[in-house]
């Protein structure tokens, strides 16, 4: 898949606002940080912005009483980006639903022996198939490249 058929793809799936809303909810998640103790903002997460309605997820039942014991702060630290009276809504929901790990970091490549690469590119001159041919140097320069070696 192209990167233009993954653009077209995601422009078909996520709604016109995709990018407005997830600049917003980054931006509460900041002030949330930003406005609450330490130790509380890190239990939080915004979760949704929709139409002056912002969702706020709590890691226990605990953190949610204090953010609404606490609202009038919020709804302040809210107002510059959402708008003037936010409603919020204050959820409970255990850490290990409120964060979502990410997709594993794939591993680094080891380091190919110069030689290799070398050989690689003194062999690949022999290859009758021009489309392999060109690829396989390719290769064989990508791989100097990354090793330093500009053979």
């Amino acid at each position: 898949m192209t990167s233009g058929n993954i653009k077209t793809f995601c422009h078909s799936v996520l709604p016109e606002n995709f990018n407005q809303v997830s600049r917003q909810v980054r931006r509460c998640q900041q002030a949330l940080q930003a406005t609450l103790p330490g130790s509380i903002g890190s239990m939080v997460q915004a979760l949704t912005v929709e139409a002056g309605k912002v969702s706020i997820a709590a890691n226990s039942p605990v953190v949610a009483n204090y953010l609404r014991l606490h609202l009038p702060v919020i709804e302040q630290a809210l107002t510059d980006i959402i708008g003037p009276k936010p409603v919020i809504e204050i959820k409970t929901r255990p850490a290990s639903l409120a964060s979502v790990p990410g997709a594993p970091r794939p591993a680094q490549p080891k380091p190919v022996n110069p030689e290799a690469i070398a050989r690689l590119a003194s062999s690949s001159s022999a290859i009758e198939d021009e489309a392999l041919r060109e690829a396989m140097q390719a290769l064989a320069k990508t791989l100097a490249s990354r090793s330093g070696n500009n053979g």
